[in-house]
């Protein structure tokens, strides 16, 4: 039987001690996109690293993903997600294991401690998802977040409908990671300054596939800044 993890809750607060806990410094915080229209993407603070998408498991969801999927990329770091439940903490490694050298780890650090072992061009995707089962220290670190946030903790046997994945700017492309494709899903060119446009539009029509009736999709941004959460 696979193992099976408690689903986190979409929830910036419980991120943020989360990954603050495993070593991303205090001045990188996980925050809130209340909407994909251009006036409001602009107030989000920057530097961003990156974007974790949560959207809802559907037939529509899980047709073929738009972009161009990749077998592998030299340029990405890029994992599969073997765990039940553990997408959260698979798109936030991604998250974070693309942007090591802007985020800067804490030395000693149990995350860069797992990416040190983790990032070398020969370990394959397979292997990281086999790293992060197998770390006791990430896996004890997702249960004390699981049951956090403001609604009633899951119970282990749970199947979550909601699905997160990871999108980032990296040599000079848009990126979506999903621990469920086969490798890394590629978007076409993009920059740091037109990252999170370019990124709204990859995300507005995974949404439209969805239908105008759902509604439950949510965004959280890697930023730099002070967390309100602290």
């Amino acid at each position: 039987m696979a193992m099976q993890w408690i689903p986190l809750e979409s929830n910036p607060e419980v991120l943020n001690k989360y990954a603050h806990n495993l070593g991303l410094p205090s001045n990188w915080n996980f925050i809130d996109v209340f909407s994909l229209d251009s006036d409001v993407l602009a107030m989000v603070p920057q530097p961003v690293a990156g974007l974790v998408f949560i959207y809802p498991i559907t037939p529509e969801s899980e047709a073929e993903p738009f972009g161009e999927q990749l077998e592998k990329s030299d340029d990405v770091y890029f994992m599969k997600q073997t765990v039940s439940n553990a997408c959260g903490t698979v798109a936030m490694l991604h998250t974070i294991g693309n942007n090591l050298e802007k985020l800067k780890l804490k030395e000693g650090s149990s995350l860069l401690n797992f990416f040190n072992k983790s990032s070398d061009a020969s370990c394959t995707p397979e292997t990281r998802a086999k790293l992060m089962a197998e770390d006791e220290t990430l896996t004890s670190a997702h249960e004390e977040a699981a049951g956090e946030g403001q609604t009633e903790t899951p119970s282990r046997d749970t199947c979550t409908n909601l699905h997160f994945v990871a999108l980032l700017h990296r040599s000079g492309r848009l990126w979506e990671m999903d621990g469920r494709r086969n490798g890394p899903i590629c978007h076409g060119a993009t920059s740091e300054d037109q990252f999170l446009l370019d990124s709204a539009k990859v995300m507005q029509k995974y949404i439209d596939r969805q239908g105008k009736d759902d509604v439950h999709f949510s965004v959280i941004a890697l930023s730099e800044g002070e967390s309100m959460f602290s």
